[in-house]
């Protein structure tokens, strides 16, 4: 069993207490203790229908355990891997869509019930995104944050970089107390997007939910340690307090910050004390005090992790924007002058990401951007060696490849574009954005093949599940209205 539960651990622990209702199988009642080691045995023995049974009975009775859903998770995971060929289709078409639109009207009314609607559709298909994300969603509903993150874990795994599945796993970890993994998982996402607001306030939060762990509140809220083993003193007892209260934008940030800065003073080489105050004026939008603050930690020790340059990068871009907001819209020169600073941002853009490149030559996230900045450029040759580079980590494979037929389109290699674009697609069996994206990019290439028959069936993939995705609506009703 080891095996298939490491598959869901994830580094779920510590668990914030205060945030979360759910129970251990030791907690059951007997008779249901009981049917949960039994469950145990026959997983073991691979009586996997047996086991199936019982935990959804387990369940049914209290969906509040967290052992017996992850148990029966393993299970349900096990049972998938035995099979194969044709019966592993036949189980993969059994999650119909009749049984998930019951799910999600449940959401509304009843989510408990709505989880137990959910389970026997993962019996059949334990890799169903869409079941999992509407479990998910239920669970956080049931405040079951635990479980959320269960099936938000297995929902990412299958639709790596989907920016609302990690927005919402990263929600449930930091629910769930485990606020690190989330900052952990929201930094790889801001570095493709790194001027998207809701991943920016979302990674802020995760930081100072983080900050806060740190302090000590998860031993007390696990009930392994007291207030008076994390404040020794009076003075550390108010700091802590303004750290709570520094996360919701409180006035006594400037206590902590000067805090941070005394210690500077006593202890100039504690880095992580360097870390936090970067982090802090980071959070408080104060680039003036941030911004050298991380050039010291890129400079150090620190900066052999690419996030710190990263970071660093991230305020510096953001001077130019500040750069621009400050010209004159009514000078005559304001134009030109926009221009140049929008020329400025991009020169130093790609400059950054080229030297990081260089000095983390084993980050396939940083031969993306790299690869990104040469299709910008038009560098096409250039962009196509870094992106086929990228493509070897199997997260960033589906961009990379979309990427890679879009330097293929520019070149007039429309059969290698079409051909990357297919290879994509049988690694994106859900339709999140990614897959949109996909399927976009491959009816243009099929337009500009004229293949317009088959161009169209591609739009109109996208246009049943998202009407106001680019113009497929414009495209698909312009094809209907010459039948």
């Amino acid at each position: 069993m080891v095996r298939y539960l490491l598959l869901f651990k994830q580094r779920n622990e510590p668990i914030n207490k205060e945030l979360m209702r759910e129970t251990k199988a030791n907690t059951l009642p007997g008779p249901l203790r009981e049917q949960y080691e039994k469950a145990r045995q026959a997983f073991d023995r691979d009586n996997l229908d047996y086991a199936i049974t019982l935990l959804e009975n387990i369940l049914k009775q209290e969906p509040a355990c967290y052992d017996a859903r992850e148990v029966l998770r393993a299970t349900q995971v096990k049972r998938q891997d035995g099979k194969t060929g044709f019966l592993k289709k036949v189980f993969g078409t059994a999650s119909s869509s009749s049984g998930l639109a019951k799910a999600q009207i449940a959401l509304r009314t009843n989510p408990v019930d709505a989880l137990h609607q959910l389970e026997p559709i993962l019996a059949h298909d334990p890799s169903s995104v869409l079941a999992h994300k509407t479990l998910a969603q239920a669970a956080m509903l049931c405040e079951f944050p635990k479980t959320a993150v269960l099936s938000l874990e297995i929902a990412y795994r299958h639709s790596a970089g989907d920016k609302e599945t990690a927005l919402r796993l990263g929600e449930a970890l930091v629910a769930a107390g485990n606020a690190r993994r989330a900052e952990d998982l929201l930094k790889d996402l801001n570095r493709e997007h790194p001027n998207d607001p809701d991943l920016i306030q979302a990674l802020k939060n995760a930081t100072a939910k983080r900050t806060l762990g740190e302090g000590g509140y998860e031993k007390i809220a696990d009930g392994d340690g007291s207030y008076r083993d994390i404040l020794r003193d009076e003075n550390e007892a108010v700091r802590l307090e303004d750290e709570q209260r520094s996360a919701k934008g409180d006035e006594s940030i400037h206590r902590l910050a000067a805090e941070y800065e005394a210690r500077r003073k006593t202890e100039p080489g504690d880095l992580d004390n360097l870390q936090r105050l970067a982090d802090l004026y980071r959070g408080a939008d104060d680039v003036e005090k941030a911004l050298p603050l991380f050039e010291e930690l890129a400079a150090s020790d620190h900066g052999n992790n690419a996030e710190v340059h990263r970071i660093v990068a991230e305020l510096k871009l953001g001077e130019f924007d500040r750069r621009a907001e400050q010209l004159d819209p009514a000078s005559d020169t304001y134009e030109s002058e926009y221009q140049s600073v929008q020329q400025d941002k991009a020169n130093f853009h790609f400059d950054n990401a080229k030297r990081l490149a260089e000095r983390f030559p084993t980050d396939l996230q940083l031969r993306l951007d790299l690869g990104r900045h040469h299709l910008e450029r038009k560098d096409y040759k250039e962009a196509i060696k870094e992106l086929q580079r990228a493509q070897n980590n199997p997260h960033l494979k589906p961009k990379a490849q979309r990427l890679l037929a879009q330097c293929f389109r520019q070149r007039g290699m429309l059969d290698l574009a079409e051909r990357t674009l297919q290879s994509a697609l049988k690694d994106k069996p859900e339709m999140d954005d990614e897959k949109k994206a996909l399927l976009y990019e491959l009816g243009t290439v099929q337009e500009q093949s004229n293949k317009t028959a088959e161009a169209i069936e591609q739009y109109k993939l996208i246009y049943e599940v998202d009407i106001d995705f680019k113009d497929v609506a414009d495209k698909v009703d312009a094809y209907y209205s010459t039948l």
